[in-house]
C-alpha cells in the first residue's frame, strides 16, 4: 500500500512543530521545517543576502522540499511541516508572484490532506522566529487561500490543548495508519 503525504500548514508560531513531534512519537515520518533548515545553512555558508531575496530563499526553500519530498519511504505515510505551497504565500504575501520555475515545481507533488493549524490563544512574539503576529495571521489566510486555489479541500484545526489537536488531526486520517 502506498503511504500518503498530509500537509500541516498556517500560521508562524501557531504549533506545527509541536503537534509534528507528537505525530513522529505515533510513527509517522515527518518531514520538518524546510525553511529552518534552509536558512540554517544559508547562515553557515555565508551568503546571508539571499534571505533578504524572496524569490532566491523562496526557489532554496521549494528546492530543498522538493528534495526532501522525493526522498519520502514509499509505504509510510508522512507529515510535512509547510508543503510547496506555502511558499507561494510567502512570495505573495511580499507583494510578488511566483515564476514559471515555482509553478512547475510545486505541480509536480501533491498531498493527500492539508491541515490548517489555526491562532493559539496564549500566543506570545517569542513564538516567533523572526515575524509579528499580524504577519503570522496573514500568512495563516494566505495559505489557505492557496491550497484551496489549487483544488486542496482545507482541514482547520482550533486552539485546543496539543492533545486534542493532534487527535482532531488523526480522526481526519483513515486507517489503516502506514507507520514506521
Amino acid at each position: 500500500m502506498k503511504g500518503r503525504k498530509f500537509v500541516l500548514t498556517g500560521g508562524i508560531g501557531f504549533g506545527k512543530s509541536t503537534i509534528l513531534t507528537e505525530l513522529k512519537k505515533i510513527g509517522f515520518y515527518i518531514v520538518p521545517s524546510v525553511a529552518d533548515i534552509v536558512c540554517r545553512e544559508i547562515k553557515k555558508s555565508g551568503k546571508k543576502e539571499i534571505l533578504k531575496d524572496t524569490n532566491r530563499l523562496s526557489k532554496a526553500i521549494l528546492e530543498k522540499q522538493h528534495e526532501l519530498e522525493v526522498k519520502i519511504p514509499p509505504h509510510i505515510d508522512t507529515f510535512c511541516e509547510r508543503g510547496l505551497l506555502d511558499s507561494i504565500a510567502f512570495i505573495k504575501q511580499q507583494g510578488l508572484e511566483p515564476d514559471e520555475e515555482i509553478l512547475r515545481l510545486v505541480n509536480k507533488h501533491s498531498y493527500d490532506k492539508i491541515f490548517v493549524i489555526g491562532e493559539i490563544a496564549n500566543y506570545s512574539d517569542k513564538n516567533m522566529k523572526f515575524r509579528s503576529i499580524n504577519n503570522s495571521r496573514e500568512i495563516l489566510k494566505l495559505t489557505s487561500q492557496i491550497y484551496r486555489h489549487f483544488g486542496y479541500s482545507t482541514v482547520f484545526i482550533e486552539d485546543v490543548d496539543i492533545k486534542e489537536r493532534v487527535s482532531m488531526i488523526l480522526d481526519n486520517i483513515p486507517k489503516p495508519w502506514r507507520l514506521l
